[in-house]
């Protein structure tokens, strides 16, 4: 509406869940700066910004463990319903952005996290989150970009045991054309849980977590990839081991074909750890973009 006042609605329905993941009223200044209102991404890491929940735009099948969403296994809040900004600006050569969100994150129960759900707002207990990225790019070069990212959650729980987690989190990652053909993606995570348990008991835990993504461009229809995610300290983190959906452990290659041009398909070979349990797995996915 008149150039600067924008509204987005994403809609997600699958055959369990009807889920309104986005739904957000921005202005959009002259200069560039941005203020949104209403349920976001996080901040956490480059795949919210980039690709949002479009399998068609990613290069891999999956996202990266840490930072899937709450309703695929995600450890980590994917959304906060309240008031972000973004901006950005030139410096030396270089353009600067920045992002910050504050608002309501999840709660855990049921084995997952568990985000305000703007179809039924008065599902369970909501307390406050923050987050923040700021990041640097090589102005005119796309590819080559590099950021920090952190925040902090408060997290109710439904959970047996557990009465809330205060979560913090710090990061960084970066994007890396070493050639025209050849892109790495690499994010590194800290994540510190404060947990408040049954009967007055605080305990104190974190845990680190990697991942290393190389893709290669045959030609326009080919692309070529791999990822190695790895973590420490999960196996005995008792945050966790609330959401057993989580992979700690993954490495995998896989291959992406440009089909048309609005389509593609993708096939991926997968060595995975989740939850103790350790296997091999093969999947193909067909995505398009329409119309």
């Amino acid at each position: 509406y008149n150039n600067n006042w924008r509204l987005l609605s994403e809609l997600l329905i699958s055959d369990d869940e009807r889920d309104l993941e986005r739904l957000i009223i921005g202005r959009v200044a002259a200069n560039g700066k941005q203020l949104w209102l209403g349920r976001n991404h996080t901040d956490y890491d480059q795949w919210n910004r980039l690709f949002h929940r479009e399998t068609y735009l990613q290069t891999t099948i999956h996202r990266p463990s840490i930072i899937e969403f709450e309703d695929d296994g995600g450890i980590l809040p994917g959304h906060i319903t309240g008031i972000s900004m973004e901006d950005d600006g030139e410096v030396g050569g270089r353009t600067v952005n920045y992002g910050f969100t504050i608002g309501l994150g999840p709660t855990l129960k049921r084995a997952h996290l568990i985000p305000l759900d703007l179809l039924n707002i008065n599902q369970g207990p909501h307390d406050l989150a923050v987050t923040a990225r700021l990041s640097v790019q090589t102005l005119g070069e796309n590819i080559k970009d590099s950021g920090l990212f952190a925040g902090h959650t408060t997290i109710p729980s439904e959970s047996p045991g557990i009465q809330e987690v205060r979560q913090t989190v710090l990061g960084a990652y970066t994007n890396y054309a070493q050639t025209d053909n050849l892109v790495w993606r690499a994010s590194v995570f800290y994540v510190a849980n404060n947990l408040d348990l049954s009967g007055g008991i605080k305990r104190n835990e974190s845990f680190g977590y990697a991942y290393l993504q190389p893709e290669y461009d045959l030609n326009p229809a080919w692309t070529f990839y791999g990822r190695l995610e790895t973590s420490t300290g999960t196996s005995n983190d008792i945050y966790v081991q609330q959401i057993p959906a989580f992979i700690s452990e993954r490495s995998l290659i896989g291959t992406r074909y440009q089909l048309q041009n609005n389509q593609v398909i993708k096939f991926e070979l997968a060595k995975v750890e989740q939850y103790g349990k350790r296997f091999v797995s093969t999947e193909m996915q067909w995505s398009a973009a329409l119309p």
